[in-house]
């Protein structure tokens, strides 16, 4: 018998009895000569290929050719089982001792050589793999910390657990580390609810795994395809994977995660080998990032796709003086798509809100600093529509705003909207309707435009601060909160210190008398008959309808000039000096406009009967403009002890001199 015969017989199960009947169908013929080894492993193969039917009866049907391979190379010591299955009389082979002698002498078979890259010399050895049933393992966290990670599979099993190592000889596995779970949520627009949801799932997937969650990191009203600041949850999502917090990252969809392919390389290796957990796609990077990545490219192509329609569609809705459907300005209410007019319009004025607007542009073309006005107004009730204080920086958004007068600003680049970079000239018709005129735009913009924001006046919170000179130094006096001393009653009691309003400068006056005694004055002056001459401007002084159509005719001039430039660069050098000065003849127009626009002190008191309610109305601003209109205040000491009450004694211990 061939000694090749007597290595595929040693693949006979020796559970089998002497006698019976073969079980794996070839080698009773192989032993008795009747069928080659090529043949027989040739209908081995035929019998387990793709969708063939196993036989009956044969417990190794579930064999494979390596498996074959392998009991191969055990020890000879079993040659002989198959003899087991000879019909009983028949006579022993004999060997062939050539053959024997031959296989003895034969050198032992080698160890299949691993592929890949030769380890340099020096390197630390591999720590062997350790294949356990059911064991996932985790790549290794010094790859985090610039270790090589080396990914090793054990030769001769096609399928299997995976295992990393690194160069520092250790393996992490499930099994022995609880991950330390994160959840993060994001969406675009400003809705608690969303956030709630997708930390509730995050939250739900961890204790159905037996997991910790240490952080949860949320970003309201963030966008996903858009660079996140610093100030966000996924600066600091990232910093505390940086500080080793945790190691893995659940998200309910890719889309909340980002959808911009630079936020998923921030969180992968080579950068951060974190853990990252999909719920709904079904995604784990600790199996294959490469799902991941190729859902954040469908998404961040989507977005620039969607980004193209919508400019397009902006493009044709400007045209027609639509605005976007961004943060309503104060003073309009947006209009859903069902409740639109004819026209489409998007805009209609909230008169409760448009008040404000309006209060706001008259004070300050009247000359009342920002800062003032933002206290008028808070100090009234009136806040803003989120219902907080209102500052010198929120009114001076409203005064430099285009909207207010119905006109649509171009569209500026994402990230560096700003109102002093709006040029009217390039403003289209709005399709709405306008709190304010057109020149009190340009009349506040001139003012504003080119002036840094950095104080935005002083706030007056009295009458005459400020404004009423000293009578021993002739500077101006300042307010002041001074505390009385009660004297002691009868009955030895005495009556609890109160502080109260007062102007100091070379002394200390309440001011309440004085602002009292002052505001009664001015009622008396604008309510004499000649009070209406104050109220007359000059008939030359402005011309505003010729100043607007000299105003049309320089931008028709300047549109023409850009005109015969068309597409000639070699034009622009020759049409330089005109279109400069157009420029500078527009700039003159506007400054005369903004002076005309410009509100007198005294403008709305035209046609008022009741004087001392229209007095009573009026901002402090107003009433501070007013008194500085009508007359020069000058308060004296009056001595230790005195304090005139009377009209009479307080008119004695001030200097009123009339102005107009």
């Amino acid at each position: 018998m061939h000694p090749r015969h007597l290595t595929v017989n040693r693949s006979r199960s020796s559970s089998t009895s002497a006698g019976s009947a073969s079980s794996c169908g070839f080698c009773p013929q192989i032993v008795q000569g009747r069928a080659p080894l090529g043949q027989a492993v040739g209908r081995w193969s035929d019998r387990h290929r793709p969708g063939a039917v196993p036989e009956e009866g044969n417990p190794r049907e579930h064999q494979t050719p390596s498996r074959l391979r392998s009991q191969r190379a055990r020890p000879r010591a079993t040659a002989g089982r198959c003899e087991q299955r000879r019909a009983p009389g028949a006579a022993e082979p004999e060997p062939d001792r050539r053959a024997l002698r031959r296989t003895a002498a034969r050198p032992p078979a080698e160890p299949p050589r691993r592929r890949g890259r030769r380890r340099p010399a020096g390197a630390a050895q591999l720590a062997p793999a350790t294949h356990r049933a059911g064991a996932a393992q985790i790549p290794c966290r010094g790859a985090r910390r610039g270790h090589r990670r080396v990914r090793h599979r054990h030769h001769g099993h096609s399928s299997g657990p995976r295992a990393y190592f690194c160069q520092n000889d250790h393996v992490t596995s499930s099994k022995t580390s609880i991950p330390r779970v994160a959840i993060y949520a994001r969406q675009s627009v400003e809705e608690d609810q969303g956030i709630r949801q997708q930390l509730d799932d995050g939250r739900k997937h961890a204790a159905d795994h037996g997991w910790t969650v240490v952080h949860e990191f949320s970003d309201n009203d963030t966008s996903g395809s858009k660079e996140r600041g610093p100030k966000t949850d996924w600066a600091r999502m990232l910093s505390a994977f940086d500080e080793d917090e945790f190691d893995t990252l659940i998200v309910t969809e890719t889309s909340r995660l980002t959808r911009s392919l630079t936020d998923v390389l921030d969180v992968t290796p080579p950068r951060r080998a974190m853990r990252v957990i999909v719920i709904r796609q079904g995604i784990d990077t600790l199996v294959a990032d490469f799902q991941l990545k190729l859902l954040v490219l469908v998404a961040e192509n989507e977005v620039k796709l969607k980004a193209q329609r919508a400019a397009r569609y902006a493009a044709d809705r400007r045209k027609v003086g639509h605005p976007t459907s961004g943060k309503t300005p104060h003073g309009y209410r947006w209009v859903p798509a069902g409740q639109r007019d004819e026209r489409g319009t998007r805009y209609v004025v909230d008169e409760a809100e448009a008040e404000d607007v309006r209060q706001i542009f008259r004070e300050f073309l009247a000359g009342a600093t920002l800062g003032q006005i933002a206290r008028d107004l808070t100090s009234t009730g009136r806040l803003t529509r989120k219902g907080a204080r209102w500052h010198s920086s929120t009114v001076r958004r409203v005064l430099m705003n285009p909207l207010y007068a119905a006109l649509l600003p171009p569209a500026q680049p994402t990230g560096q909207h700003s109102m002093a970079a709006i040029d009217l000239e390039a403003c289209t018709p709005g399709a709405w309707q306008p709190i304010v005129t057109r020149d009190d735009i340009v009349a506040a913009r001139s003012r504003l435009v080119g002036v840094k924001p950095m104080h935005a006046g002083t706030a007056r919170r009295w009458l005459l601060a400020g404004i009423a000179l000293c009578g021993v130094c002739r500077k101006p006096v300042k307010s002041s909160r001074p505390v009385n001393h009660p004297t002691p009653r009868k009955d030895g009691s005495v009556a609890p210190a109160q502080r109260y309003h007062g102007y100091r400068c070379h002394f200390s006056r309440n001011g309440d008398v004085i602002d009292e005694f002052v505001s009664e004055l001015c009622i008396q002056r604008l309510s004499q008959p000649d009070a209406v001459d104050l109220l007359t401007p000059p008939d030359d002084e402005f011309d505003l309808p010729a100043l607007h159509t000299r105003r049309d005719a320089l931008q028709a001039e300047r549109k023409n000039v850009f005109a015969l430039i068309g597409s000639d660069p070699s034009r622009l050098a020759a049409a330089q000096d005109r279109l400069e000065e157009l420029e500078e003849q527009l700039r003159e127009v506007d400054a005369v406009i903004a002076k005309a626009a410009e509100r007198h002190p005294l403008a709305d008191l035209m046609g008022v009967e009741d004087v001392r309610a229209w007095w009573e109305s009026r901002t402090l601003a107003r009433q501070r403009a007013i008194v500085q209109l009508l007359m020069t205040v000058v308060i004296k000491p009056v001595g230790m002890g005195h304090r005139p009450r009377r009209p009479q004694d307080v008119l004695a211990s001030l200097e009123i001199t009339p102005l107009i």
